[in-house]
């Protein structure tokens, strides 16, 4: 077998390359070659920087992305298993220097940089690009969802320098954006003296995609990769399990002997599944557990023997699921992600959990009214974030809170539209990182959070339209780093900070015109601040 060890899956937003990397992962596997599945959003990602916005300049940017490259191809020189890369070449690097302005020439020379880092390593490329790009952007926004689509278009045309210098705007603006970056990852693809292969996805026929890559890659590692995987009668598999991109699976009874999967198990992207049953045997996975995309799935009943996640526990974008029955098997859980389901209306299901390890996010469920099912968990060991990006359209309390007591990061609560007061959680006595309120058109008071005596970052209270009181920090004594209460135009008090001993930095309020101004300079001067 070549010696290559990396493999790198490109393309722009839908393009499938994520997918096709997890396949190749799958595939490398079963036919007994080690490799290791690297996600856009692995944490830690050994090579992936996200925006320049955040680095003081483009050219620190790109000083960083250097020595990522050259630490990860040392790190896989010794290896012994082939990773298996998400984008990193076109998707990451050069559209986020085209954003940014930066000139054809220097974005050449990044990429040249790079691949004479990885060059010893024998890498391979596999590009799915799109012909039609208008019609394929139209097609992924559609899938996707208004708030990811206004998203992407505020921040890759409106906000960076690239779409404001050449006066993009809206849809179109996208278009021409991304036009621009397949062409000069077209043109460069041309140029590269490594193994690759160039896909139009633009008619979708991943079957026949799948077939192709495979056979490259068969050719490229002189061994056959195995282009089915058998699972009958298997209850032990070391490796990932992934039923992936089915158009036909409307059952997983291949499955129904595994007991125990050493790594990850994802189930995605399968348009008539309805239901896991053929896993009623599992009781264990090694990995993260990821049940995404599967717009026909009404239950997570056939989970009900599993005991162990050692990984992530991912439920996205399953628009049919109502709730998480067949999750009773778990007492913790390492990280939750409960994204964009958007027929779910409850969390029943995990009411045995009583601690996440790391962080949970419950983000986009248009229809969860509330948050029952939460009633044992105790402690968030990271994290907890209650709406985000696109927030939980529906739901109006936090009540299965009650036995919180501890998170030990930020604490979030973003863009719940219907959310009128935040009674629920009522034993935390510190926050370890921030909290965060913001952006909650309904909210009217902040409930009975006056068991809160310590934030350790900042206290952040803004644009909730209707907020007329914060007494629910009245126990609240000292903070980090800084308050500030900034758009809230129907608040009209500061009664609830009474007890504040200590505030790390600076204090804002700020566009509140129902608070008196004697309050706001009385509380500046007992903190000892200048307004």
């Amino acid at each position: 077998m070549r010696d290559s060890k990396l493999i790198i899956v490109d393309g722009f937003n839908g393009s499938g390359k994520s997918t096709t990397a997890e396949l190749i992962s799958l595939h490398l596997q079963g036919s007994g070659i080690r490799a290791c599945d690297i996600l856009e959003d692995h944490r830690p990602n050994p090579v992936r920087m996200g925006d320049p916005f955040y680095f003081d300049s483009v050219d620190a940017w790109i000083s960083e992305k250097i020595k990522r490259w050259e630490v990860f191809a040392a790190q896989l020189k010794s290896s012994s298993e082939i990773a298996v890369l998400h984008g990193q070449i076109f998707h990451e690097t050069v559209d986020s220097l085209l954003y940014f302005g930066t000139p054809e020439r220097t974005i050449r020379e990044v990429i040249d940089q790079i691949l004479s880092i990885i060059h010893k390593i024998h890498p391979i490329l596999i590009y799915l690009y799109q012909t039609n790009l208008r019609k394929f952007i139209r097609k992924t926004f559609d899938d996707r969802g208004p708030q990811w689509t206004n998203m992407q278009i505020n921040w890759k045309v409106h906000n960076r320098p690239y779409g404001q210098q050449n006066g993009l705007q809206g849809f179109d603006g996208f278009v021409k954006l991304y036009s621009e970056c397949r062409n000069l990852s077209t043109q460069i693809f041309e140029t590269l003296d490594i193994e690759k292969l160039k896909i139009d996805v633009g008619k979708r026929e991943w079957s026949a995609y799948t077939h192709r890559v495979l056979k490259f890659l068969s050719e490229c590692l002189q061994q056959q990769l195995a282009s089915d995987l058998n699972w009958n009668y298997c209850t032990d598999h070391d490796g990932d399990v992934g039923i992936l991109r089915n158009s036909d699976t409307e059952n997983l009874h291949e499955l129904s002997t595994l007991v125990n999967i050493g790594r990850d198990l994802r189930i995605r992207d399968n348009i008539r599944l309805s239901d896991l049953q053929g896993l009623s045997l599992l009781e264990s996975i090694g990995g993260d557990l990821q049940i995404a995309q599967n717009d026909r799935l009404k239950t997570l009943d056939g989970l009900k023997n599993l005991q162990v996640i050692k990984g992530e526990l991912q439920i996205v974008n399953n628009k049919d699921l109502r709730d998480l029955l067949g999750l009773e098997g778990f007492s913790k859980i390492d990280l939750l992600r409960i994204i964009g389901n958007l027929g779910l209306k409850n969390l029943r299901g995990l009411h045995n959990v009583e601690r996440i390890s790391r962080s949970i996010i419950i983000d986009g469920n248009a229809n969860l009214s509330s948050l029952e099912g939460l009633e044992s968990l105790e402690q968030v060991g990271g994290d907890f974030f209650i709406g985000g990006r696109a927030g939980n359209a529906s739901l109006k309390t936090l009540f299965g809170l009650q036995s919180l007591s501890r998170i030990g990061g930020n604490f979030d609560i973003q863009k719940n539209r219907a959310l009128r007061s935040l009674n629920g959680p009522n034993r935390m006595s510190r926050i370890t990182g921030r909290l965060f309120v913001e952006e909650n058109e309904e909210l009217i008071d902040l409930g009975n959070l006056s068991t809160i005596v310590s934030i350790g970052r900042r206290l952040r209270i803004a644009n909730n339209p209707k907020l007329k009181s914060i007494e629910g920090l009245s126990g609240l004594q000292s903070i980090g780093a800084a308050i500030e209460i900034i758009g809230n135009p129907s608040l009209v008090s500061l009664k609830g900070l009474d007890q504040i001993q200590t505030v790390g930095r600076h204090i804002t309020i700020s566009e509140c015109p129902g608070l008196p101004e004697t309050e706001i300079t009385l509380f500046f001067d007992r903190m000892g601040r200048k307004r």
